[in-house]
């Protein structure tokens, strides 16, 4: 799965400088994997790579109260993450979220 992520980011566009790429992999309730590729380039905002639900998908950085997070446009997917933990949901019409993995932690 990690190298899912991985070939998806060649489809990213080129930074202006080096990217650092930090791939990890999360564990959540009912023993589901699933791997983040985290794109970070400097000042730019930063992307995260994700396979989740036969697809993958790239998420841009948004604003977090605490920890980071990521985000697809409209009611997408939203990544967030807080020390070792993790939570992904989908953005419903209204504002509320549908969870989809939760309980998630880094693998290892």
């Amino acid at each position: 799965m990690i190298l899912r992520a991985i070939a998806l980011l060649a489809l990213l566009p080129a930074p202006a400088s080096a990217a650092e790429v930090l791939l990890l992999e999360f564990l959540c309730r009912g023993d589901q994997r699933l791997p983040v590729a985290h794109v970070l380039d400097g000042a730019a905002p930063g992307h995260a790579v994700i396979w989740h639900d036969g697809a993958m998908r790239v998420l841009a950085e948004i604003p977090a109260a605490s920890g980071i997070a990521y985000a697809e446009p409209g009611y997408g997917l939203i990544w967030r993450e807080k020390g070792v933990e993790g939570h992904l949901a989908r953005k419903l019409p209204g504002g509320a979220e549908e969870d989809l993995l939760f309980d998630c932690r880094i693998a290892g």
